[in-house]
């Protein structure tokens, strides 16, 4: 096979950068300043610097807590991370791997110390500030939360970390979802406090955010749980209303077809007969009896 110069050279190029452990030095070098700054807890925002006088592959800045990756070597080190499957450097770069994700779900199982759980939540946080709509990534927060026994006093941050999101990046649902189920989590063993300052709350949001209608359903299901007054998920409260609309629909038609029974006693009504002459009623104003004499055998 033939390959032109430019293909040879970069081949080249990434072999001896495999060679020399330049790529090993880049991971390396992360793990330093994680260990200067004590871990993701002391990390807000990660991002890409386009400095081209930066001579330094990863940048922390303590003013804006953000830490940085020089866009010149984003394809080396992600190359470096997928080799030895580093997990902290791809989700960073890309917040829904799913076999990442995994990998961390077996470490925090077998070899993470309590301190290192607590650094997790942090860790998913910078993630999603990066990834803001990672379905994955708010899953393993989920995950991680259930491990950790969700209580009043994790419920505070957690639910800054959603307004502060859907603030940033609108049609937000993930987002949403997350505080579905936290106040789902939290209802369960508090009284319905939270349910009147969650009422509260999106209640101004939707107000102050005309064109976004991400929380409609956050809206409505706190609103049925303060109507109820007792704890239903909301894939329970949504099988209750098919039911309630399916129970009206049928005594509907029941009374419906008792009416048509009586107006037509020749003819047997069935709730068929009486859902079709309901569809052809609404259709036109014509009701006569070859009308219904077509439709009711």
């Amino acid at each position: 096979k033939s390959y032109s110069l430019e293909v040879v050279l970069v081949a080249h190029f990434y072999s001896w950068m495999i060679k020399t452990g330049e790529i090993d030095m880049h991971l390396a070098s992360l793990q330093c300043i994680l260990d200067g700054i004590g871990g993701f807890c002391n990390i807000e925002e990660f991002g890409l610097t386009f400095d081209l006088e930066e001579m330094t592959t990863w940048t922390y800045d303590p003013k804006s807590r953000t830490l940085a990756l020089d866009q010149h070597r984003l394809k080396e080190v992600w190359c470096a991370a997928r080799r030895q499957k580093e997990s902290t450097v791809i989700l960073l770069l890309s917040g829904d791997s799913y076999s990442a994700w995994n990998a961390r779900k077996r470490q925090y199982r077998i070899c993470w110390n309590e301190d290192e759980r607590t650094q997790e939540l942090a860790f998913n946080a910078v993630v999603l500030r990066k990834h803001p709509k990672a379905a994955t990534a708010w899953s393993h927060r989920r995950w991680c939360l259930r491990d950790l026994a969700l209580d009043l006093e994790l419920l505070g941050p957690e639910l800054d970390l959603c307004t502060m999101l859907t603030e940033r990046y609108p049609r937000n649902y993930s987002a949403w979802t997350h505080r579905t189920w936290l106040l789902h989590q939290v209802t369960k063993y508090h009284e319905n406090i939270h349910l009147i300052k969650e009422h509260t709350f999106v209640q101004h949001w939707l107000s102050t955010h005309i064109s976004d209608h991400s929380a409609v359903a956050f809206a409505i299901y706190v609103a049925l749980l303060l109507g109820r007054k007792t704890m239903h998920s909301p894939q329970e409260i949504l099988h209750e209303e098919q039911n309630k609309n399916e129970n009206k629909y049928l005594n509907d038609l029941r009374i419906l077809q008792e009416k048509l029974s009586q107006d037509y006693p020749h003819l047997a009504i069935s709730n068929v007969g009486a859902l079709a002459y309901l569809k052809r009623a609404t259709s036109s104003s014509a009701k006569t009896t070859s009308t219904c004499n077509n439709y009711f055998f």
